[in-house]
């Protein structure tokens, strides 16, 4: 964007958001496959960003810079914009592979440039890494993201993922997050012949206003019964101040009700 020129490997990470209704996008890209970046923009393993402002149907794109510090490993970064605190959240996997991490924005569109806040960890396994698809939106009404990610479960030579999902919120100049909660049991699911997750390659999510619920869409994986391997629909909502199984109503491939059963 904007004349700047990158030279990449392979694989390059990408993101847009728009700060506004309809004049700035912002775009977030990069990752440890970047051989050349633009001069003085920092570490080449550092994700990169432009801000774009658009007049009459124009784009203008300011100054590529490094977002410093990043060195993400995730094949897909993830870019939302809190329009409660009229800043932007950059959530990716950790360079250790078994962390979740997120950076606060702040744009300039006047300027066309951004400034980060420092690195604040999301969420981190000890043990297993996580996969390397992450899927991040933002609830306008609770004002909250939402994080859905696939964590490594079951025997190390066959190492399946079962599907979470977090929700934080900014805190003054840093986040407060609930802990993870279960939506797929791959481990569970695959001692019982259900479809299962080897591998969290395919996530997407997005919010619905007029519902409130969060949709996240996936891929399962066939099971011994040669069922499975198809793209899933799950539709979430949160109640309260955290998910819990009082307020957390409920997750379904179909229509669920309060008070009902979900499959």
């Amino acid at each position: 964007p904007g004349g700047s020129s990158n030279t990449y490997k392979s694989r390059p990470t990408l993101d847009m958001v728009f700060v506004d209704n309809d004049t700035c996008v912002m775009v977030a890209f990069g990752g440890d496959d970047i051989v050349t970046i633009p001069a003085g923009s920092g570490n080449p393993e550092d994700m990169l960003c432009t801000v774009i402002t658009i007049s009459s149907g124009v784009p203008t794109a300011g100054t590529t810079t490094s977002i410093s510090g990043t060195e993400q490993k995730s094949i897909k970064c993830q870019l939302v914009y809190d329009s409660s605190n009229d800043k932007v959240i950059l959530t990716y996997i950790g360079s250790d592979s078994k962390s979740i991490k997120a950076r606060i924005g702040t744009i300039d569109k006047v300027n066309r440039t951004s400034s980060w806040g420092s690195e604040i960890n999301v969420f981190t396994d000890s043990t297993n890494n996580l996969d390397s698809y992450i899927s991040t939106v933002y609830h306008s009404k609770l004002g909250e993201i939402a994080i859905f990610f696939g964590q490594k479960t079951g025997t190390t030579s066959t190492p399946y993922s079962d599907l979470k999902v977090i929700f934080g919120s900014i805190s003054g100049s840093s986040m407060t997050f609930d802990d993870p909660v279960m939506i797929v049991d791959s481990d569970a699911n695959q001692a019982n012949s259900l479809p299962y997750i080897e591998t969290m390659d395919i996530i997407t999510s997005a919010y619905n206003p007029s519902t409130n619920d969060i949709v996240c869409t996936f891929k399962d994986t066939k099971n011994s019964n040669n069922t499975g391997g198809n793209l899933q629909t799950i539709s979430i909502q949160k109640q309260g101040t955290s998910l819990s199984s009082t307020n957390f109503v409920g997750f379904s491939n179909g229509t669920y009700n309060t008070g009902s059963t979900a499959t």
